[in-house]
C-alpha cells in the first residue's frame, strides 16, 4: 500500500526523517540481543512505512556488516501481510532462514 498523496509519508520520505533518534527501547533490546549472540531477522512489506525508516534510521546506525544480522523485505506486500502472495513469500523467507541457523550454517540476507 503506498503512502497517501500529500501526506508526511509521500516521497521524498527520506529527506523527513531525523538522522539519529531510533526508539531507545528497540535499540536496548538489539543490543542485548547482539551481546547474547542471537541471530536476528528484519523482514519488512515494501509497502510498510516503517521499512523506510529502518533503511534511513535503523541500518545507518547499525550497519548490517557490523552486527551480522539479517534483513529483507517482501515486494508488494502491504504492512500487515494481508495479501495471500505476501503471506507466501514471508512463509518461505522465514522458512529458509529457520533451517539455516537450525543447520548453524551462515545466514545471507
Amino acid at each position: 500500500m503506498a503512502p497517501p498523496e500529500g501526506s508526511a509519508w509521500a516521497s521524498p520520505i527520506a529527506a523527513k526523517l531525523p538522522t539519529t533518534n531510533t526508539n531507545a527501547a528497540i535499540e536496548a533490546s538489539f543490543q542485548h540481543a547482539v551481546k547474547s549472540g542471537c541471530r536476528l531477522l528484519f523482514v519488512y512489506a515494501e509497502g510498510d512505512y516503517f521499512w523506510i525508516e529502518f533503511q534511513h534510521l535503523f541500518l545507518v546506525q547499525f550497519p548490517q556488516s557490523s552486527y551480522g544480522f539479517s534483513v529483507t523485505s517482501v515486494p508488494q506486500a502491504n504492512h500487515t501481510f494481508t495479501d495471500r502472495a505476501g503471506q507466501e513469500q514471508l512463509e518461505h523467507i522465514l522458512m529458509n532462514w529457520s533451517t539455516v541457523v537450525l543447520e548453524g550454517g551462515e545466514v545471507r540476507a
